[in-house]
Order: structure tokens, then C-alpha cells, then sequence
């Protein structure tokens, strides 16, 4: 029998999917029309092995380096919300459809999962920069985590989604981000850091804003 790694080297992306179903590593949901199918990991392990393998080929196939990512961490911590959401916008625009983000048959949750993944391949780019998601702190879990022990530095990132795209939504919902981290003390499991900032994303298809606040 194939292995998972036997099975993810195989350069044909449709007979990658239909031996990893045959194999038993996903599992058959529901059919969505008569060329689509959905399919999901069976466990954690699996899922887990899937999810790291495709923030690998995203932070490989993505047009951006380290340069941009360490650009975007310096923009974070200065506070600069604008150049920061022109480089995840830049890449919102270029890696995503337009059809992303659309409420329709579970297509809304798919496209949270696919801008999640998006946002943590773009921080993974930057190796002097260490990216945890759902790391458990406070009164609950931090969306993404991004610690820096040479600069003694942290940022909290809490992604909030809508499909309403105008400014006052994404403006409101990035603010009700950064209430939330603060509402359930996020701040409190990065207490060694000198710099505590906190960041919220909100999405729309292909759009986003960021608030960012310093907490220490």
C-alpha cells in the first residue's frame, strides 16, 4: 500500500486526489455537482499532514519572499496598518478569485479556511519570525501567534470575515477583532515580550483591513 509521502510527490494533481481517496487518506462528504466532489481528512493526523504540505506549496507558489513577509512584520509593529494591508491585498488580489467568499453551499467556510491558510504561509516566509495558530492563551485560543526572540517581540492576529466588502464592515469588523483580544486577555501568554501587539484582520472575498493596537 502507498504511503502519504509516496502519494503527495505525485506531480499530477488529479491522480494525486483520486489515489489519496483510494487509499483511504480522504474520505467521501458529499457530491456538489457532477464534477465536484467534497472530501476531508478522516483524522487529525491526516489533516494536520495535509495542512502543512499545502502551506508549504503556498509559501513556494505564492508571490512573495522573505523580504515582503519581514516588510509586513515591520509594518505590524510600527503600527502601519495601511502598508500592511496593501501587501496581504496584493497577494488577496492575485492568489484568490473573485468568486471567494461567496455564501453558497458551505463555500463561505471554505474561503476562512483558504485566506487562514493565505496569512500563514505569507508570516511562515519569514524564518526569524515563529508562527503558532490557535495557541492557547488568555480565555481561549489566538487565531495566529507570531513570536520574535531576538526582538523580544509578539503579535497576536485574531482574523475576522464577512461577506459585506465596504470599508465601514471590514473597518468594524477589525476592530471587533482587536476587542476580542483584548476581552479575553490573549496578551497574557506572551508576557516575556517587551513589544505585545495586537492585530485584526477582517476579510471580505478579496479585500481586507487591519487595526492594530500596541499593548506593550
Amino acid at each position: 500500500m502507498a504511503t502519504y509521502t509516496d502519494l503527495i510527490d505525485i506531480p499530477d494533481s488529479e491522480a494525486l486526489w483520486g489515489m489519496m481517496f483510494m487509499a483511504g487518506y480522504l474520505t467521501w462528504v458529499r457530491r456538489v455537482n457532477n464534477h465536484i466532489y467534497e472530501l476531508m481528512a478522516p483524522n487529525l493526523e491526516i489533516r494536520d499532514a495535509l495542512r502543512q504540505d499545502a502551506l508549504s506549496w503556498a509559501i513556494s507558489s505564492m508571490p512573495i519572499d522573505e523580504a515582503k513577509a519581514d516588510g509586513l512584520y515591520t509594518a505590524l509593529l510600527a503600527g502601519n496598518a495601511e502598508e500592511a494591508e496593501a501587501v496581504i491585498n496584493d497577494l488577496l488580489e492575485n492568489v484568490f478569485s473573485a468568486r471567494d467568499g461567496v455564501a453558497a453551499h458551505g463555500s463561505f467556510k471554505i474561503s476562512q479556511d483558504r485566506h487562514c491558510h493565505l496569512i500563514t504561509a505569507v508570516l511562515l516566509a519569514c524564518s526569524s519570525w515563529d508562527v503558532k495558530s490557535e495557541a492557547e492563551s488568555g480565555d481561549g485560543h489566538i487565531d495566529i501567534l507570531c513570536t520574535n526572540e531576538s526582538l523580544s517581540a509578539a503579535i497576536v492576529i485574531e482574523e475576522k470575515f464577512t461577506v459585506k466588502s465596504d470599508g465601514g464592515s471590514l473597518s468594524e469588523k477589525s476592530e471587533e477583532a482587536i476587542d476580542q483580544i483584548i476581552a479575553k486577555r490573549h496578551s497574557k501568554g506572551v508576557q516575556g515580550y517587551k513589544t505585545v501587539v495586537a492585530v485584526g484582520i477582517a476579510y471580505a472575498s478579496r479585500m481586507c483591513k487591519i487595526a492594530v493596537k500596541q499593548l506593550r
